[in-house]
C-alpha cells in the first residue's frame, strides 16, 4: 500500500514489474523505462506505453502510476506457437492454445502461463488452505509469458456461473481474488469471500491468445 519512487529509468529491459492496487509506483525522471511485462494484481498489461493520469504526451493512464515517466511494455520476440513448437509431441496431440495435448486436464494455454511442460503431465493450482470464508492456492508462473497471451482469475460457486474478482454473482455472493508477486516463480492466491455466504468456492486461471 505504500509508495516506490524511481528517479532514474533504472528497471531491466527484460524484467516485469508487479504492481498491487493501492501501491503506487512512483516514476519522478521525465524518461521512458523498458520492462518486459506489466501486471496490476497479477493480471498481465497488453505491451504498450502507460503512463500515470494526467500525464502528458501518448500512453495509456494508469490509477498505480504517479509522476512524469512512463513505462514502454515490449512484445516478446517469441510466439505461443514458437514456445509449443519447442517441445515434442505424441502423433495426433491437439497443439492448440485451448488443447490439451499431454491429457493431464491443463489446456496448453494455461500450461505456458504456469510455465509448465506441455507434453508431460504436471499439477496447476495446489490447495494452501482454506476456511468458512477464504480459500489460498499457489501455482508455478512462467516469468517469460509470451506476446500476445495474458491471464487472470475466476471464481465460481457452482462451476456453471464464472466471475472475476470483485463482482457479484446471481446469489448475491462477492469474491475478491487477490494474487501476490511472484516468489521463486511461485504465486500465492487468496480468494475471499467479501460479501454474502456460500458452502462451496471455486477458482481457476483463464488465459486469453490474441489472434
Amino acid at each position: 500500500t505504500g509508495t516506490l519512487t524511481l528517479a532514474n529509468p533504472v528497471l531491466d529491459d527484460l524484467s516485469p514489474v508487479y504492481v498491487s492496487t493501492g501501491a503506487t509506483l512512483n516514476l519522478t525522471h521525465a524518461s521512458t523505462d523498458t520492462i518486459s511485462g506489466l501486471f496490476i494484481d497479477g493480471v498481465q498489461s497488453p505491451a504498450g506505453l502507460y503512463k500515470a493520469v494526467g500525464a502528458g504526451g501518448d500512453g495509456t493512464e494508469l490509477a498505480v502510476l504517479a509522476g512524469t515517466g512512463k513505462l514502454q511494455v515490449t512484445t516478446s520476440g517469441e510466439s505461443f506457437s514458437s514456445w509449443m513448437a519447442g517441445y515434442t509431441f505424441d502423433l495426433g496431440a491437439d497443439v492448440s492454445a485451448a488443447g490439451d495435448a499431454d491429457k493431464d486436464g491443463v489446456a496448453n494455454l494455461i500450461e505456458h502461463v504456469l510455465g509448465t511442460a506441455p507434453n508431460a503431465a504436471s499439477s496447476g493450482i495446489a490447495s494452501a488452505g482454506a476456511s468458512s470464508t477464504s480459500f489460498t492456492f499457489t501455482h508455478p508462473l512462467n516469468p517469460a509469458i509470451v506476446s500476445g497471451v495474458t491471464y487472470g482469475y475466476q471464481w465460481s460457486t457452482d462451476l456453471a456461473e464464472w466471475n472475476t474478482s470483485g463482482v457479484a454473482n446471481t446469489g448475491g455472493v462477492v469474491v475478491t481474488i487477490a494474487p501476490s508477486a511472484p516468489v521463486a516463480d511461485v504465486v500465492t492466491v487468496a480468494a475471499n469471500v467479501t460479501t454474502g455466504t456460500t458452502t462451496k468456492l471455486f477458482t481457476r486461471i483463464v488465459a486469453t491468445l490474441a489472434p
